[in-house]
Order: structure tokens, then C-alpha cells, then sequence
């Protein structure tokens, strides 16, 4: 008797503490080409816990790779990581450029490997963070 293990593709994000409702109906996408036409790859249907949650997914080869907010959640969102074949994928931060009223928690903050800093954008809406892979 053999098993076969398929290390699947994974996505793992982390809500900004106190603010996890925000969350919802926020999406993770993808595409290869940097002026727009993004891909679904998953929707965030209920409120996630307080905690990493790890979703198992199909990035395909993908080269940018973002989570888009729900309108009214100004971005929030602690940490978000993509993986591909069981490997953290690397590469250059991108997203919605500024924070709330200049308080530096910047885009980049949701990439940052700390749960305890988070994304929050000068608006409301039409907020993303993601990443270009190497």
C-alpha cells in the first residue's frame, strides 16, 4: 500500500485584531498582466477567527498575487502570505499607497511577518495589498 501527497498551493492570512468582520467578502487574485484583468481565486465568506487562517487553493503561475478589501473595510488586514508547491513565495509588496490619516500602517504592513501590525488604507474603499512574485 502507497500514498501519493500533493503539496497543494495555499494562501494564509491573519485579520487585524478586533476588526476580522472586515474581512468579509474580501478576495484573493491573480493575473499576469499588471494593468487589471485579476482572477478570482477565493472569497472570504464569514468572519475569520482571530488567528492564521490557511486556505488550501490553485494560484497557477500567476506573477501577481493580491488580496482586494471589501468596500468599507479600509483594507485591514494584519498579514496575508501565498504559497506555491508548499513554498512561501517572495517577492515586491505592492498596494493601495497611504494609511489612515498618515498613521503608517501602510500596505506594507501586511507584509511585514508581524501579526500585530496591520494594513489600514485612507479610504474606505477600492483598498488591495498583494505581492509580484520573484
Amino acid at each position: 500500500v502507497s500514498a501519493t501527497y500533493k503539496v497543494s498551493d495555499r494562501i494564509r492570512y491573519y485579520p487585524r485584531s478586533g476588526y476580522a468582520s472586515r474581512m468579509v467578502g474580501g478576495i484573493f487574485e491573480g493575473t499576469n498582466d499588471p494593468a487589471g484583468g485579476y482572477t478570482q481565486i477565493y472569497q472570504i465568506t464569514s468572519t475569520p477567527p482571530a488567528a492564521w487562517t490557511a486556505l488550501n487553493v490553485n494560484l497557477g503561475n500567476y506573477r501577481y498575487l493580491r488580496y482586494r478589501a471589501p468596500n468599507g473595510s479600509y483594507g485591514n488586514v494584519a498579514e496575508i502570505e501565498f504559497y506555491r508547491g508548499g513554498v512561501k513565495l517572495k517577492g515586491t509588496g505592492y498596494g493601495t499607497t497611504g494609511s489612515w490619516r498618515n498613521r503608517g500602517n501602510t500596505f506594507q504592513k501586511a507584509l511585514d511577518s508581524n501579526t500585530g501590525t496591520y494594513f489600514d488604507a485612507p479610504t474606505a474603499n477600492g483598498n488591495y495589498v498583494g505581492i509580484i512574485t520573484q
